[in-house]
């Protein structure tokens, strides 16, 4: 069986272009048949997840995210200390992980420095004499 929702569903779509029946697609993916029918009748109607097209809450107060992300400046963004500030003085009703999926679908990421790495020759490998170093 495939690992996502996604997969199964291009997975079921393409045996059924293929002409394989839905009871075969349902043994051979270990799903009920009616998964099956459930599946390739949305893919039909071309419905989709009616979460993706919601509105963020945190969307409602991107003025006030606005504000609050140009007084801190370039530096990497608090989300939990956005929050707080949202909830103290906005009155802001949601999570905090609402805010995090906000601002990371909204703002960019700062970009990440460039590392330059320098291999240095290994240091000579001193002979042992079999002396201890120590007197």
């Amino acid at each position: 069986m495939a690992s996502t929702d996604l997969e199964i569903r291009m997975t079921i779509k393409t045996l059924a272009a293929k002409g394989m029946p839905k009871r075969r697609i349902a043994r051979e993916l270990s799903l009920s048949e009616g998964t099956v029918r459930y599946h390739l009748r949305r893919l039909a109607d071309g419905a989709s997840d009616g979460r993706a097209r919601q509105q963020r809450r945190a969307g409602a107060y991107r003025a006030a995210i606005d504000h609050w992300l140009a007084q801190h400046g370039a530096a990497p963004v608090n989300v939990a200390a956005l929050h707080d500030w949202l909830v103290a003085e906005h009155g802001y009703p949601g999570s905090l992980r609402s805010v995090q999926r906000f601002v990371g679908d909204v703002y960019p990421r700062p970009p990440r420095r460039a590392r330059r790495r320098v291999e240095t020759p290994p240091e000579p490998r001193h002979r042992s004499t079999g002396r201890s170093s120590r007197a």
